[in-house]
């Protein structure tokens, strides 16, 4: 059976639709970059493959709970093995595998076409063999899928990625001119940490190093357009990341070590923070950022009000809105216990009465910016409404099942020893009363008394509560910090219409003082 191929456009997409970084195949989390450094491993180690897998996995899970849409590379379907093991067509995975069908069904997983034109068109690059027969039997059984693509037509497909290639080596090629202030706000969201003065002293650091590298940066840009017309983020890798000793370092994870080539980490961060960020801006969408890794303020990019005019103003303001809204609010979307869910558990989790609302207030704020303020409350109390009912639906749906497992054991050898106990006593003959005290007891009773013991005894929900008093105390920090980061952006917007304010900036600002 031929799968049909739905395209949509960007403007198609979800408000809040995200592309989420975890996929990158050069996704690596700080401690295990460390640990690839000092092990001299690669990212066939095992300890690495694990970590990896385990930091894809909630990172993927992240973006699923929170994000109305989740947009993926096609290329992943079959590339990324943490995504297609969610839907391996196995005896014991057939509720996950159902689960991801929904999802896509639904549209809450995308797939990104780039410049082919359906989700059955056979790649260029090299293939994992056990991905591509998953992903051929979840062909089998979906009659058609949504995809998205910048165009219809080939030809204005076609502009678009080369623009959007463009605009990756633009970044870097104008590197060089950047002023110490953007490179410092760049070195401040590469570090990661809350501040002080060890930070402080490491963020002047790396200032100055990125203050030195841009020249050398600017050159192997100019160099690598003269010989093919763009610049990749692989001929940055050759150059700046990883090792040219071992041949193919690059996709086999053999970096340089910091110790001779200073901040190489914070440097293959900033590349992969603009490959990324690349695609979604494109979309005219979000990345779904990984929790230790930096966000798009990084990348010091953020339009000034100052040099549009009228309208062009009021657009600019109006993306600087959203940039800052998704920013701050991405990283209050976290619950420590997400890791442990599975494809099934996510789509039950979107069923809640809570999710609905909080993707509502969501989408009302990224659609319309210039009222944000006037949805903020409304958007936190509604993600931690959500919040709450994931937290109780986990510890009803996965921890009370493995404590009441648990304690149906304890339950039934107390009882027993104490039937033992109290025959032998009664009697006094132990051994009949021992081997009468062995006949199982039937279920029904012990579920009666675990229940009991449970709902007396709430072991294992204060470890929820806690995931859950910690998430929630995020969500309120960052929703501050979030509110005073747009009430400053409302100052530079009055600030730069000076005295023709347009009204719909007036009510903004009005809105900032209540």
């Amino acid at each position: 059976m031929s799968t049909k191929t739905t395209i949509i456009l960007p403007d198609k997409l979800e408000a809040g639709a995200v592309i989420p970084q975890c996929l990158d195949n050069q996704f690596v989390p700080d401690s295990v970059f460390s640990y690839m450094v000092k092990n001299n491993v690669s990212y066939t180690d095992e300890h690495v493959q694990s970590r990896r897998t385990e930091a894809t996995r909630t990172e993927l899970n992240r973006s699923l709970v929170y994000a109305a849409q989740t947009v993926i590379n096609r290329a992943f379907l079959w590339n990324n093995r943490v995504l297609y093991s969610s839907y391996k067509d196995e005896k014991d995975n057939q509720n996950n595998r159902q689960a991801f069908i929904k999802l896509m069904k639904d549209q809450a997983i995308v797939p990104y076409l780039h410049d082919k034109s359906s989700i059955e068109d056979e790649p260029n690059f090299d293939l994992d063999e056990d991905g591509v027969r998953t992903f051929k039997s979840l062909l089998r059984d979906v009659d058609k899928i949504s995809c998205v693509r910048f165009a219809i037509d080939d030809e204005k497909n076609k502009s678009a990625i080369q623009l959007m290639t463009h605009r990756f080596h633009e970044y870097f090629l104008g590197f060089v001119a950047r002023p110490v202030s953007l490179l410092r706000q760049t070195a401040d969201g590469l570090l990661p940490g809350r501040d002080s003065r060890e930070r402080r002293e490491k963020v002047d650091s790396l200032t100055r190093e990125l203050n030195t590298w841009k020249r050398k940066l600017h050159d192997v840009v100019l160099t690598q357009i003269d010989k093919k017309g763009t610049a990749t983020r692989n001929d940055f890798y050759q150059e700046f990341i990883c090792r040219r000793d071992i041949p193919n370092s690059i996709p086999q994870g053999y970096f340089l070590d910091p110790a001779t080539s200073p901040f190489v980490s914070e440097k293959k961060k900033l590349f992969d923070l603009r490959y990324n960020i690349n695609l979604a801006d494109s979309l005219r969408r979000y990345v779904f950022t990984p929790s230790d890794m930096p966000m798009r303020s990084a990348l010091a990019v953020d339009v000034d009000l100052g040099l549009g005019k009228g309208d062009e103003m009021i657009d600019i303001l109006s993306n600087n809105i959203r940039d800052t809204f998704v920013e701050g609010t991405q990283q209050a979307l976290n619950l420590p216990f997400l890791k442990d869910l599975e494809i099934q558990d996510i789509y039950e989790l979107r069923l809640l009465p809570g999710w609905g609302e909080y993707i509502k207030i969501q989408r009302e704020i990224l659609e319309k910016p210039l009222d944000s303020l006037q949805h903020l409350d409304a958007f936190t109390k509604a993600l931690e409404a959500y919040n709450t009912q994931v937290a109780d639906w986990y510890y009803k749906q996965k921890r009370l099942p493995v404590l009441e497992k648990k304690y149906r054991m304890i339950v039934r050898i107390a009882i027993k020893v104490a039937g033992v106990w109290i025959a032998h006593n009664l009697t006094g003959n132990f051994y009949t009363a021992a081997l009468a005290a062995l006949i199982d007891l039937p279920d029904s009773a012990l579920g009666y008394t675990v229940s009991l013991l449970v709902d007396f005894i709430p072991v294992g929900r204060d470890e929820v509560d806690r995931q859950l008093g910690y998430s929630l105390d995020i969500v309120n920090y960052e929703a501050n910090v979030t509110k005073a980061s747009l009430i400053q952006l409302v100052r530079k917007a009055e600030e730069a219409f000076k005295k023709e304010t347009p009204p719909v900036v007036k009510d903004l600002a009005n809105q900032s003082k209540s």
